[in-house]
């Protein structure tokens, strides 16, 4: 990760979590990781340079955050434009401490029922239910335009990042900023 990067996540990640919580308060919404990553942009008045592909980084920097302050698992929200949470969320779980099982789909399914209970002002009267998306779901967009899924190579997983000042870790694990 770059210090352009580190610099330009600290004001994404506010912007991030505050989208995802808005995200929430509507039943069964999610946001694309590319409708996500334009919206943080304009948001927070700074933007990056090509490829959006610090999304992930963001996530597991909102998954540490909500857990740490007990909130809803915010970055279940967000979304491949297939409707499925996939790998990145498995690693934003991973980042906040937390074991995904062995069905992500279902555990993404779950925590985004956990978010609309927390947020959404128009739940079901039964409370509702996960839904596991399928590679046919449809996304309904939050904050922009739906995009078309482009073909990508897959992603690599995110290096660790601090908590308290967002650098890249060390091998060791322990941040040398902090320290």
């Amino acid at each position: 990760m770059t210090t352009q990067t580190e610099q330009l996540l600290k004001a994404w990640v506010p912007a991030g979590y505050r989208l995802l919580q808005e995200t929430a308060a509507t039943y069964d919404q999610v946001v694309t990781a590319g409708d996500l990553a334009a919206a943080v942009q304009t948001r927070s008045g700074r933007s990056g340079s090509g490829r959006a592909t610090w999304i992930g980084q963001l996530l597991e920097l909102v998954a540490m955050q909500a857990e740490r302050s007990g909130d809803a698992p915010l970055a279940a929200l967000c979304v491949h434009s297939d409707g499925t949470a996939g790998d990145r969320y498995r690693s934003a779980l991973a980042a906040a401490g937390v074991v995904a099982g062995d069905d992500i789909e279902l555990r993404a399914a779950e925590d985004r029922l956990a978010c609309y209970r927390r947020y959404a002002t128009d739940l079901p009267a039964d409370g509702g239910r996960p839904r596991v998306a399928t590679r046919q779901a449809r996304v309904r967009p939050a904050g922009g335009p739906n995009r078309a899924a482009a073909s990508r190579a897959p992603e690599r997983p995110a290096p660790a990042v601090c908590p308290t000042c967002f650098m890249q870790l060390p091998a060791t694990g322990v941040c040398d900023t902090c320290v």
